[in-house]
């Protein structure tokens, strides 16, 4: 809410050489333009700004650091915001998709601030690091790092602070998104609930984090298969974003991005598509083709074209995306993952299947050794990759790599979950070319009233079921 003032003010802070200014006030005035530019996608004059201000501080610590009070409450002042300013750094090089650096940057700082500042581990500012740490492991795909460190963080917060705190709300946040990713979908829908009933008491309905706990809570519904409940509020979200940031804004992109996921989920096919048509467009008016959620928006468009029987158009758009994530991020990250399975997909429905199922193996064998079994991208990287067994005359293997599967997501997410009674469908139709008939229409009796009961009866996914056309899973990269 501060941010139109700001706008007036920042032009004037480098003119008047605020950054010389030896005011805690000012320092932290000039900090906050770093968050404002990084909050604004702004990420070069971030760093350019932030790094300068660095070298400014750094230059006058060292000389504080030599004068008669080298460890007064001036150096010690100081250096916490320097090492604040860098925290504030990483989060830019994070949202870049530099993640690696983002790391390095966060681990220098934390360790840093734990070995300076009297309260430690339980310093605000050392937890406040802690969980930014925690976002870059997510975004190098280390998720069981991430959800450890973010336990941690969550239960020092509430500790020190309070639960109503308002960065406990967001280490809480950050706490649901780890065991999303971990695959504890129902423990993350508890805690994403609980966060946004307090959020909405102490920042109120409007707040961005509130409307982020909304998405995110919205998210978790669709993870445990409630579409509907899911798309009901994006959809309310999405326009709640529209009204408080604007149609231009990054987060409001990505609540349209997620939205049309939802959307595309509970079968409106033809309108997620135009959704993320124009949320692509938008991105490609003002960020950089690499950002991070415009390939993100990238993937999904890909997904929406080939659901509305694009199946081309999806294989050269999931290429071009996976190119960009294998030089950005490198081969083994879960985002060049996810589109590395997608386009195996896509290549299956076009008749590559060879190469569909090269794709679709690597995607799904790296994602295990990486996220775990039970991780929701590999359990849907596995049902794409039994497709590829099954489109190569591997039946036996697709029927065994289906029954884990089946197994695995009954356990993790229920039997009546849509992707469960996808893998049960698949696994009827292995156990048809296997000649197992009695097992294969018993099971598909089943699946088809389940699924017709989840979805509706024209659901695409119940009507190519019905058909008896295997079916597989988009995946989508997660957030960090």
């Amino acid at each position: 809410r501060n941010w139109p003032t700001y706008a007036r003010i920042w032009p004037h802070l480098g003119p008047s050489d605020a950054a010389s200014c030896q005011e805690e006030k000012a320092r932290l005035l000039l900090i906050e333009w770093v968050r404002f530019l990084w909050k604004s996608s702004q990420h070069s004059e971030a760093l350019e700004v932030g790094w300068s201000l660095d070298a400014q501080w750094s230059a006058t610590l060292e000389q504080l650091a030599q004068g008669p009070l080298p460890g007064g409450p001036e150096t010690t002042g100081l250096l916490r915001q320097i090492l604040h300013l860098r925290f504030h750094l990483g989060n830019v090089y994070r949202s870049m998709g530099d993640f690696a650096k983002a790391r390095e940057l966060d681990e220098a700082v934390l360790e840093r601030q734990r070995e300076v500042f009297p309260d430690g581990a339980d310093d605000l500012h050392a937890l406040m690091t802690a969980g930014s740490l925690a976002g870059d492991l997510r975004g190098l795909g280390l998720y069981r790092q991430a959800l450890e460190m973010d336990r941690q963080t969550h239960a020092r917060f509430a500790q020190q602070y309070g639960e109503d705190y308002h960065r406990t709300l967001t280490a809480a946040a950050n706490l649901a998104l780890s065991l999303r990713l971990s695959g504890a979908s129902r423990q993350a829908q508890e805690l994403d609930s609980d966060t946004l009933q307090r959020r909405r008491q102490v920042l109120g309905e409007q707040h961005p984090y509130t409307l982020h706990s909304v998405l995110a809570l919205a998210t978790d519904y669709r993870d445990l298969g409630d579409y509907k409940q899911s798309a009901a509020m994006m959809d309310r979200t999405y326009n709640d974003f529209l009204k408080v940031l604007g149609p231009e804004f990054v987060e409001t992109l990505r609540a349209a991005t997620s939205l049309a996921v939802s959307l595309r989920y509970l079968g409106e096919h033809a309108r997620a598509r135009a959704l993320t048509e124009e949320t692509a467009q938008r991105f490609a008016a003002g960020y950089e083709d690499d950002h991070p959620e415009a390939l993100a928006c990238q993937i999904n468009l890909a997904a929406d074209l080939a659901a509305n029987g694009r199946h081309e158009h999806a294989v050269t758009i999931a290429e071009t995306v996976l190119g960009k994530y294998e030089r950005r991020l490198g081969r083994p990250h879960p985002y060049t993952c996810v589109a590395r399975s997608n386009l195996g997909s896509y290549l299956l429905r076009v008749g590559r299947s060879a190469d569909g199922f090269a794709q679709l193996k690597e995607a799904n064998d790296t994602l295990m050794d990486s996220a775990g079994e039970l991780s929701p991208l590999t359990q849907g990287a596995g049902l794409n990759l039994a497709n590829g067994y099954a489109a190569t005359g591997r039946h036996e293997e697709a029927c065994e790599l289906d029954t884990t599967l089946h197994q695995q997501l009954t356990e993790r997410v229920g039997s009546a979950h849509p992707i469960t009674l996808s893998s049960a469908s698949n696994l009827a139709l292995d156990y048809t070319v296997l000649g197992r008939q009695e097992q294969a229409r018993a099971l598909r009796e089943t699946t088809l009233t389940r699924f017709a009961a989840a979805l509706g009866e024209e659901h695409p996914d119940v009507v190519a079921a019905t058909a008896g056309v295997r079916l597989s899973f988009d995946l989508v990269p997660q957030p960090t």
